[in-house]
């Protein structure tokens, strides 16, 4: 096994981010405020053992547009 195989089967699969999954991000923004809303600490709270830490960055960059 190389490496790109090593990497292509680490990468976590896309997340279907379902209504209640979404309003539970948007309550942890809420509740964080908008300094400490970083994805390190929406995931903290989100308290989602599912999730990463990049895919808590990806939907708050899209949500923030």
């Amino acid at each position: 096994m190389n490496s790109v195989d090593i990497d292509t089967e680490m990468k976590s699969k896309p997340v279907v981010w379902t209504p209640n999954l979404h309003t539970r991000f948007v309550e942890c923004i809420l509740i964080l405020g908008p300094r400490d809303a970083v994805p390190k600490n929406i995931l903290e709270k989100m308290n989602v053992s599912s999730l990463t830490r990049e895919q808590v960055a990806s939907h708050l960059q899209m949500d923030r547009l």
